[in-house]
């Protein structure tokens, strides 16, 4: 009995392909990371917004309003082209969440697993999904600019004219 309480408490070994942060095998961290890189090549290459390939937001088609997460998409692939303004257009919140969860993932990813999400954090996360969620629905300035916009990002701009100025004064030499 006293050899399988020693054998109790010593660390377990960690088999061989696996990693003690993840608990997944090395194939399938590889398979998740590659198809994660997979879907940011292909919301690159194809707008949401010009689009009809990507699910549309259930509550947004059933009610009209915006949910939390509306416009994340679009604000991926704007951020994708280089276009903070359009993403902050498109979904503010996620916009300025995505690099601190970026940040906690890393710090998390480089410490081995070994740092836990605080509890708290949940429900202050839910607090401010529901507080934007919210604000973002109502129709008055300055809450309407959450709002995801249409064309966020996408101003016109003038075009260039290459036309010689003689020609446009409509003197030939």
């Amino acid at each position: 009995m006293n050899g399988s309480i020693a054998q109790s408490t010593q660390p377990a070994e960690t088999p061989p392909g696996r990693s003690i942060s993840s608990g997944l095998p090395r194939w399938q961290r590889l398979l998740l990371w590659s198809l994660a890189a997979g879907g940011l090549v292909w919301l690159w290459a194809v707008d949401p917004a010009e689009s009809h390939v990507y699910p549309r937001c259930l509550l947004h088609e059933l009610t009209g309003l915006n949910c939390p997460g509306c416009g994340s998409t679009r604000a991926v692939h704007a951020l994708l082209h280089g276009d903070l303004a359009g993403a902050l257009g498109y979904n503010a919140l996620f916009t300025l969440v995505l690099p601190l969860a970026g940040g906690w993932v890393t710090w998390h990813w480089l410490h081995a697993g070994r740092t836990r999400w605080p509890a708290a954090s949940g429900r202050w996360l839910l607090v401010v999904l529901l507080a934007f969620g919210l604000a973002r629905n109502i129709p008055c300035h300055p809450f309407n600019m959450l709002a995801p916009r249409a064309g966020a990002g996408q101003e016109k701009t003038p075009a260039i004219d290459t036309t010689d100025a003689g020609e446009r004064a409509g003197t030939a030499r």
